[in-house]
């Protein structure tokens, strides 16, 4: 893992309590379950992802927008910190479900998890960026996940974000799909505003800039 300057007050200040309130309680049920299935998996994952979404709360965002340090590095110090406690849970889970599952599609699953992670971070940066960089976007991106893998029970017909069984056919496009708009979303709402004037807004000059011209 790189090392990552001020990784323990960085620790300290992300908002762990909702990733670890989920991961716990997942792996729970999936171990108190007789049978768990792949879909099982995949729900945990939904909630699992969910909850990633909280990751990227920072009320010192407005304070922090003139650091040297961008929002976007910013965010993904927190992403770093956060993947061995995912990762540990994934194994695990996947483990725990493998041991029912004689076939698990663990490519597919692994992907659908990838692209449900994805819309939670960029539904909450998003709505962060709307709402002022403060905490409020976290509940938006944990609806985001939430809404779009409910699409999944969907007929395939319909408006079906994303495939509640991600090794049925096609289901690698769609998810791929999503993982990629996810990410460029994500990103795009990651601009540091300090560094990024708006659209049509001419940078100020100074009054000795003025004088002289």
């Amino acid at each position: 893992m790189p090392v990552i300057p001020g990784a323990g007050h960085l620790a300290a200040v992300v908002n762990w309590k909702p990733l670890a309130a989920t991961t716990i309680a997942t792996t729970t049920w999936l171990a108190m379950t007789v049978r768990p299935s792949a879909l099982l998996l995949s729900t945990a994952a939904a909630g699992v992802a969910a909850t990633t979404a909280y990751l990227l709360d920072d009320s010192a965002t407005a304070t922090l927008q003139s650091s040297p340090t961008t929002l976007l590095r910013r965010r993904a110090h927190r992403l770093v910190l956060a993947l061995p406690l995912l990762g540990a849970w994934w194994a695990l889970a996947v483990t725990i479900v493998s041991r029912s599952t004689a076939h698990l599609p663990l490519a597919a699953h692994t992907l659908q998890l990838a692209a449900l992670v994805a819309i939670g971070l960029a539904g909450s940066s998003a709505a962060a960026k709307v709402i002022g960089g403060d905490a409020r976007g976290s509940t938006a991106g944990a609806l985001a996940v939430i809404t779009c893998f409910g699409t999944a029970f969907l007929p395939r017909r319909s408006l079906q974000l994303l495939p509640v069984d991600p090794a049925a056919a096609g289901a690698t496009r769609q998810l791929a799909v999503a993982l990629a708009v996810a990410v460029a979303v994500l990103l795009s709402s990651s601009t540091d505003p300090a560094r990024c004037p708006t659209l049509g807004q001419r940078p100020r000059r100074s009054p000795e800039a003025t004088s002289a011209s």
